[in-house]
């Protein structure tokens, strides 16, 4: 679940990342990527079904190793955010990406931030997860009647009990709608210790559920951060 931005003139240059991401499906790769850059990214994953992605290897910024990574797919990065990204087709033919995707993009964006909400809400609620130590990077699915089901962790928060603790604060919580017929699951978060420097939320301001997100639509991706 995560949302267009393109960079602001006169800004510094984005900073330079060594990357390391060998060829691998593209639903994969995109999530390493999201993962290492704490970048959201929304996505149909039925666009990356199939599709293996190039490798992605040594020092660059964070867009040029999406550009490359994309590279053959078909998609698009649109950013509408510094740090989100939905993934479009491109038009048969052109690099231009295609536009019939934009309504259901915004559709997504605006679920997503629901659930992005509720995630921040559960979080907050618990005192151990809302002092924001530890980064958490996690999988949800979210039923029918609209409440989060399953969770899967992307890897440990490095504490067993704060593991657990995070499974435990999120499932059966009710996002208040069902997801969009134009969402694919499933969401995808890297909830982002206040060490990196990123706003927490559960002191007045900001939000921990910063992203890789990823939602996968189904026009366009999220899903799929």
């Amino acid at each position: 679940m995560a949302l267009a931005a393109s960079a602001d003139v006169g800004t510094a240059p984005a900073p330079l990342l060594r990357f390391d991401i060998p060829s691998a499906p593209l639903q994969s790769a995109l999530e390493a990527y999201g993962a290492f850059t704490d970048i959201s990214l929304l996505y149909d994953s039925s666009l990356t079904a199939g599709r293996v992605s190039v490798p992605v290897q040594g020092e660059m910024s964070a867009r040029a190793a999406l550009t490359l990574l994309l590279e053959g797919s078909g998609l698009a990065a649109r950013y509408t955010s510094d740090k989100t990204v939905a993934l479009v087709p491109l038009r048969r033919g052109t690099s231009d990406p295609v536009d019939e995707a934009s309504a259901e993009t915004g559709a997504g964006r605006r679920y997503f931030g629901l659930v992005q909400t509720r995630v921040h809400d559960a979080f907050c609620a618990q005192p151990v997860l809302a002092q924001g130590a530890r980064r958490i990077a996690l999988r949800l699915w979210i039923d029918a009647d609209g409440q989060i089901g399953p969770v899967r962790l992307l890897g440990t928060s490095g504490d067993a009990s704060v593991d657990r603790l995070v499974v435990g604060a999120l499932q059966g919580v009710r996002i208040g709608e069902p997801v969009p017929p134009s969402l694919a699951q499933p969401f995808t978060f890297v909830i982002l210790p206040k060490a990196s420097g990123r706003r927490w939320g559960c002191d007045g301001g900001g939000d921990p559920a910063e992203e890789r997100p990823s939602g996968r639509q189904r026009t366009g991706g999220r899903n799929g951060r």
